[in-house]
């Protein structure tokens, strides 16, 4: 959520619906996080990837209701309407907040209700069985994820440490949590299933969704 230019403050996923936000809403493309921003709606009315209706039904309601105002289909698109303005309330990903926050203020509402869920994905280290570098490769890996190194290279991404001694910089540590957090904000979606039903999302979204923004 850009802080300085939205209308309201956003205190659960339901206030997304406010007339206050009209046009306010920059929304992704269901390609966009393998469709992850419907499937936290879907979260908030007690479905999730395996059962979405009722998130369509919420993306419908927001669609009807006006407050979408851009559709992106991809990062620079959805950045340029947060810097100029033009919107002030959208789903994206650490990066992209990142890189933001550097231009306007950026608020996370990762930590405000259970309803606003942050999803999860996890990027790791392969060392194959038949590598001839093996010892290597480990030393390689258990170096990169040492406290200081993985501080370092997280900062640069927009990532946040998978050690836990390791601390995630200003504009990510919203989205690092403690177990008890955990349970209560975030969500570890079945990213390999919502990958086999994208096809049929997509095409959802564009006959069901899109007509009515």
């Amino acid at each position: 959520m850009r802080a300085d230019r939205c209308p309201i403050e956003i205190k659960s996923i339901e206030d997304l619906l406010n007339p206050k936000l009209k046009g306010q809403i920059s929304w992704p493309a269901p390609t966009i996080y393998t469709n992850m921003a419907t499937v936290t709606l879907a979260l908030a009315r007690g479905g999730n990837e395996f059962n979405m209706d009722p998130g369509w039904k919420f993306l419908e309601e927001l669609a009807k209701s006006g407050n979408i105002g851009r559709i992106y289909q991809n990062a620079a698109q959805n950045q340029n309407a947060l810097t100029t303005g033009e919107v002030s309330i959208t789903y994206f990903g650490t990066d992209s907040l990142v890189s933001l926050a550097n231009k306007v203020p950026m608020k996370a509402l990762t930590k405000v209700d259970p309803s606003l869920k942050a999803a999860q994905y996890v990027e790791g280290w392969v060392v194959m069985a038949n590598s001839k570098n093996k010892k290597a490769a480990m030393e390689f890996a258990n170096f990169m994820v040492s406290k200081d190194n993985v501080e370092f290279f997280n900062e640069a991404i927009g990532g946040v440490p998978a050690n836990q001694k390791a601390k995630a910089g200003a504009n990510t540590a919203p989205l690092q949590f403690t177990p008890e957090e955990h349970d209560k904000f975030a969500y570890l979606p079945d990213w390999a299933y919502m990958s086999t039903q994208l096809n049929d999302w997509v095409k959802k979204f564009e006959q069901d969704i899109a007509p009515k923004i």
